[in-house]
């Protein structure tokens, strides 16, 4: 299981086919193409060799291994997404306290 080129976003849509139980809904919610959504959550399930969704044309039902996944997805992103806005904030910080100290107003 090869974990590695798995992305935020990938993590996001799989989470969101997981709240909504259906692809359609869950591609509006992101502002994606339900297409675009089935097609990199294949991917992922190649790549790690599970099956995330069992899929009817009628239904989406999360796989116990699915389930595992999504668990772990929706502890995971909000500190990443915490993390990642800590970054900015501190970049923005430097960036003015860089600006301030070598321009003078």
């Amino acid at each position: 299981m090869n974990i590695l080129p798995l992305s935020f976003r990938d993590i996001e849509y799989i989470v969101a086919v997981a709240d909504e139980l259906h692809f359609g809904k869950a591609a509006h919610r992101l502002h994606v193409s339900q297409p675009t959504l089935s097609e990199q959550i294949k991917k992922v399930e190649n790549m790690l060799g599970i099956i995330i969704f069992e899929r009817t044309k009628r239904s989406v039902q999360v796989t116990p291994q699915g389930m595992e996944f999504i668990t772990t997805g929706k502890l995971f992103l909000p500190k990443l997404k915490n993390f990642t806005n800590c970054l900015c904030k501190k970049k923005a910080l430097c960036q003015d306290l860089f600006t301030s100290e070598l321009l003078p107003p």
